[in-house]
């Protein structure tokens, strides 16, 4: 099955009575309702696609929101064990100073397809106006469907399908 979306402004238009409001530095983004959960905690976000990220990420702040305790060391000792990653780290190429991220699994749902994943929590305050609150990468949502991105149309498409060229066509 294949799923359509629209691109959506980043940051929010502001809706006045008789029209759309567009900011300056707002730009149409592949934005997608994705559902975070850790135990009986699930919060929604608007999430953005992001074929130019390895790691699915998001703030120190929204973990603990779902109630995630990082300063517990057993959970910190548990978490290194099941995600074979060290607890602390630092990632590269979101600016030129690494960024210090605890690592822990979470648990993502995409239009019904539910996944565990790493996430790398950023240890930074989040700004709503300014940061995507998350961010999938290659290691979650690549991984559940091919994805195609038409910036043209303004769309990007989900297919649960594997891609199969036809080969009539070779």
């Amino acid at each position: 099955m294949a799923f359509s979306f629209p691109y959506q402004w980043f940051p929010k238009s502001i809706t006045s009575k008789s029209r759309t409001i567009i900011k300056d530095g707002q730009t149409l983004r592949p934005l997608l309702a994705t559902t975070l959960s850790k135990d009986s905690v699930s919060l929604p976000f608007e999430a953005i696609v992001d074929s130019g990220s390895d790691k699915t990420i998001s703030f120190e702040e929204i973990g603990i929101a779902l109630g995630t305790n990082f300063s517990n060391e057993k959970f910190r000792a548990e978490t290194e064990i099941k995600t074979g990653m060290p607890f602390e780290d630092e990632i590269f190429g979101l600016g030129k100073e690494p960024i210090k991220v605890f690592i822990t699994l979470m648990n993502i749902e995409v239009t019904g397809h539910k996944q565990t994943v790493r996430m790398y929590w950023i240890r930074e305050k989040f700004d709503p106006h300014s940061d995507f609150a998350l961010v999938l990468g290659q290691d979650s949502i690549f991984s559940m469907f091919d994805i195609y991105f038409s910036k043209r149309q303004h769309k990007f498409f989900l297919n649960e399908q594997v891609f199969q060229p036809d080969s009539a066509q070779k």
